[in-house]
């Protein structure tokens, strides 16, 4: 896109910015500032909208270096927030071009500031993307959320034989009452619109696989249970443990975890076949079914030695390539395998959002557990 593609479409005035001193937990109200850059006074006023990240807080109290605010205001969930994070005091600085665009597309912005003296060449203005994610007409994510009582980003929650079921509760909000008002996180609900539900979507913390589900959840409580963490672990691959044969030297390699080890590595170009072995060294010689495999012949006994020799020593120890003459083809049998012992513990984590008209909340709870 070329700096003659934009067109200028609207005006607005600098924002007032600040940084944070220090790092803040979700649920921190009073913030200490540094680096304030102020645009002038009645910049910032109780009661205004403030952007640190992707969160939008009210401003409830005004210090020499510090603030209070309330968290997770508008479309927002209360976050994390680390030392040196911009705080934009950003609710009189707002501005639009009165354009309206369609719910998925994007746009290329550049700002230029100008002073009474100058503007900006376009040229020297960095391209900001903007992609519209139908964030207007998205439902506002629920309140308050807690698990057992206690926030939802606490540590060391368990499912165990002592704790069968984990409550989740939360009060609601509403995108279209709240439209000209910020209600903090902490604050009472707020009836909700109509046709919004909740869902809960249950992952493996491993590899963020999904387990489970949950769609359709109304009012403000839902549980999770050891018997749908049980469904759900039953649901997760087991992870198995490989060793391969070699007549050559009559030993059997130690175990290895699939996906990140010795055997499958040495196996890579040879599939294994069931009865028949693997060939690493013999240009081609050939063994029963061994149409279906791509053999490698090695061009010399130092190329094999480069290729397969330390892949050997690893899987069947530092003497394997010493008890076979190189030219000799060295054959490994298609690899046994077992279920590795279950894990005492397994880490799940819960998505939680709201649901309206096939929109959910642009924001999510996530609630990390451990399931014994």
């Amino acid at each position: 896109m070329s700096n003659a593609d934009y067109s200028l479409t609207g005006n607005g005035s600098f924002c007032t910015v600040a940084t944070l001193a220090d790092n803040i937990a979700p649920l921190t109200n009073t913030f200490t500032l540094t680096n304030l850059k102020s645009v002038g006074p009645g910049d910032r006023f109780v009661g205004m909208a403030v952007l640190i990240d992707d969160e939008i807080v009210r401003l409830d109290g005004i210090g020499t270096n510090t603030i209070s605010v309330s968290r997770g205001c508008a479309d927002t969930v209360p976050a994390e927030h680390a030392a040196g994070a911009d705080v934009w005091f950003f609710e009189t600085a707002a501005s639009s071009n009165n354009v309206e665009y369609v719910a998925s597309g994007d746009i290329a912005v550049k700002i230029l500031p100008a002073t009474t003296s100058a503007t900006m060449p376009i040229e020297y203005s960095p391209p900001i993307a903007l992609e519209f994610n139908s964030r207007f007409i998205r439902p506002y994510p629920p309140a308050d959320f807690k698990v057992d009582g206690s926030p939802w980003y606490t540590e060391g929650i368990t499912l165990n034989d002592l704790n069968t079921a984990l409550s989740f509760t939360w009060v609601h909000r509403n995108r279209v009452v709240q439209q000209d008002v910020l209600i903090g996180h902490s604050e009472s609900s707020v009836s909700p619109e109509a046709g919004t539900t909740y869902t809960a979507r249950i992952y493996l913390a491993s590899d963020d696989s999904l387990l489970r589900t949950v769609t359709g959840i109304t009012g403000t409580s839902w549980n999770y249970t050891a018997t749908m963490a049980d469904d759900d672990i039953a649901l997760i691959p087991p992870v198995l443990e490989y060793r391969v044969y070699s007549p050559q030297i009559n030993a059997y390699s130690d175990w290895f975890i699939d996906g990140a080890d010795a055997v499958q590595d040495l196996l890579a170009s040879q599939p294994p076949n069931p009865g028949s072995s693997c060939i690493l060294d013999g240009n081609t010689v050939a063994q029963p079914n061994s149409t279906s495999w791509t053999i490698e012949p090695h061009p010399t006994n130092a190329g094999w030695l480069a290729v397969y020799g330390q892949r050997l020593e690893r899987i069947f120890g530092a003497n394997a390539c010493q008890l076979m003459p190189r030219e000799k083809y060295f054959d490994i049998y298609p690899p046994e395998s077992r279920p590795l012992t279950a894990p005492t513990s397994v880490n799940l984590y819960i998505d939680f959002c709201s649901v309206r008209d096939g929109y959910e909340s642009l924001q999510k709870y996530r609630t990390f557990i451990t399931v014994i």
